[in-house]
């Protein structure tokens, strides 16, 4: 079946209203988006799982449960064959002994019969278990949307002016990618956040780097521990992502020695924001022709007037125009577009300070003609975001420009925040995404869209 009739489909047990055809159910069980049951067998474990849950606390998936059962059993049946506690105990009490030993004979039968608890144990695995419907054409048995099929739903529905003429299977390969890619990164953050140590302030920034280095975990939190002793966090991770590029961490140390001094030589001064900003000078051939750039888009961002003649915003947006294509002169222009495009769409939430904001815009695009679009989709993104409840109106900003480049619909962009936020929090042992969970997925939310 194509995407279209699948969504049919899934429309259908939403409603409580089915209709497919063999194949088109068979498809769906087979991808495990769709549990079939027999409506004995619910009936079966609504009658013996709270027992067992009653009587053991365990359930009738626990391997041990025919044991447990049975040693519950064999304890009631002693009281009741003996004379000394019938004659001791209230007959109230010596009733619901009689009861608990009904039930228990029952589920105990059931427990030791392989075939019909095996059948039971899968029925019960569906958190949407309660939500059984028949499709009479087809006979007497029911069906239930798995955990993954509710998933797939609201996944392809997003999707669905792309999918909906391709077949199921196309969108099925990419979604189960997706999902492994998923959790193999979540276990990969997990592992640094634990192992990073003490990290003053941001510790969740150090990850994001150390996770951008493209090494394996391990092999990242190796280069890092090895030149964090002596130096600020960020700057072990710019050793870290650097190393192979110029021959190992101290290459790379020397190298921004020489693109601070070279910067000092222009005439900055040397404060935590400009030695901090030399780094962005590493990827040009000579430090020096690195520093004539730095300069001119610094004086330009200054002369724009967007960051009020101070040094710290300067630096900071001269720091993030320095890798955008184009001359200095060309990406200032981008700049200050983006600025005014921002000014024509004012919002009620926090916002990063324009001039910051509107540098990082304009990094993103190569063309002035392409920032207006760019601005438009930055509202979006955060309109998505808030309604799928991702951030709330004090980070949204900041987290839409994260991910603004995303590919997919703004509402597409906002569920892959969503799905890789949980996916992190899930890893890391938290049943929801704190901030820093959604700050990570939101930087690598274009690694996962499909």
């Amino acid at each position: 079946m194509n995407g279209r009739r699948a969504l049919e489909i899934f429309d259908g047990f939403r409603k409580g209203q089915l209709a497919f055809e063999a194949s088109e159910i068979d498809e769906l069980i087979k991808l495990e988006l769709v549990i079939e049951g027999d409506p004995r067998d619910l009936a079966l474990i609504q009658q013996v799982d709270p027992v067992v849950q009653q009587y053991t606390g365990t359930t009738i998936a626990d391997p041990e449960a025919p044991q447990k059962v049975a040693a519950r059993l064999a304890e009631i049946e002693d009281k009741l064959k003996s004379s000394w506690s019938r004659l001791t105990t209230r007959d109230s009490k010596v009733k619901a002994q009689e009861t608990e030993r009904k039930q228990l004979r029952r589920a105990l039968a059931v427990l030791n019969d392989q075939l019909t608890r095996a059948r039971l144990v899968t029925l019960g695995q569906t958190p949407l278990a309660t939500l059984w419907y028949a499709c009479a054409p087809l006979g007497d048995e029911v069906y239930a949307l798995t955990q993954k099929g509710a998933r797939v739903h609201q996944q392809l529905a997003l999707r669905e002016g792309r999918y909906a003429e391709h077949p199921l299977a196309a969108f099925m390969k990419g979604f189960d990618k997706t999902a492994a890619k998923m959790a193999a990164f979540g276990g990969e953050i997990a592992t640094l956040s634990k192992n990073i140590g003490y990290v003053k302030k941001n510790p969740h920034q150090v990850v994001i780097g150390l996770a951008k280095t493209g090494m394996p975990a391990n092999q990242a939190l190796g280069v890092y521990a090895a030149n964090v002793r002596g130096v600020a966090p960020d700057v072990a991770v710019t050793y870290a992502r650097n190393a192979e590029t110029y021959g190992g961490a101290q290459a790379v140390a020397d190298r921004i020695r020489a693109a601070q001094r070279a910067l000092r030589q222009l005439g900055f001064i040397e404060s935590p924001e400009v030695m901090g900003a030399a780094k962005t000078l590493l990827p040009y051939p000579s430090v020096e022709a690195g520093a004539q750039r730095f300069l001119a888009i610094f004086n330009g961002v200054m002369g724009s007037g967007l960051t009020n003649g101070q040094l710290a915003p300067t630096v900071k947006c001269t720091a993030r125009l320095m890798p955008a294509d184009g001359t200095p002169a060309e990406v200032i222009q981008r700049v200050n577009t983006a600025a005014n495009a921002l000014q024509r769409r004012p919002v009620h939430y926090t916002e990063i300070p324009h001039g910051i904001l509107a540098a990082a815009l304009a990094s993103m695009v190569r063309e002035t003609s392409q920032v207006e679009s760019l601005v438009e989709r930055l509202r979006q993104v955060e309109l998505a975001l808030m309604m799928a409840k991702v951030c709330n109106a004090t980070t949204v900003n900041e987290t839409a420009l994260e991910c603004v480049t995303a590919p997919g619909t703004p509402t597409e962009v906002a569920d892959t925040v969503y799905a890789l936020a949980h996916e992190v929090a899930n890893k890391s042992g938290r049943a929801h995404p704190n901030a820093a969970d959604v700050a990570v997925a939101a930087s690598f939310a274009k690694r996962f869209a499909f």
